[in-house]
């Protein structure tokens, strides 16, 4: 049991499924959610909601595996669930009802310039 706590421990086999399954579970709804509550406030068709989700669940086992296997500086070498973000999603759903989902991701393109530049100026 110990070595749940260690950083390079080693699970059980069971353990180790018990806990993949948990994080699965927890990226499914994490990610499925937001894109859905955006997509159908947007009135996109199920087609293009089912292409964003498949996008979604794809880029984020991406981003999960360089928090596990790091690349230069970049993850931290734990198995942390990287997932689409609930914080904008209330006025992600006005933006994409009102202007629709396009003006949605033109704001949060220039959203994610605007937060680069300032954590480039940023100096701890």
């Amino acid at each position: 049991m110990e070595n749940l706590y260690k950083l390079d421990g080693k699970v059980p086999i069971l353990k180790a499924i018990l806990f993949g399954l948990k994080h699965i579970l927890a990226m499914f709804v994490a990610n499925l959610s937001p894109i859905t509550l955006i997509g159908l406030a947007s009135s996109l068709k199920q087609t293009e909601i089912a292409f964003l989700l498949q996008n979604a669940m794809f880029i984020a086992g991406i981003v999960t595996l360089i928090q596990l296997y790091p690349i230069w500086k970049i993850g931290s070498r734990l198995p942390i669930v990287m997932s689409v973000n609930f914080n904008f999603v209330a006025i992600l759903t006005y933006v994409g009802a009102t202007y629709g989902y396009a003006s949605a991701m033109d704001a949060v393109l220039i959203g994610g310039l605007i937060e680069g530049c300032l954590g480039l100026l940023a100096r701890y």
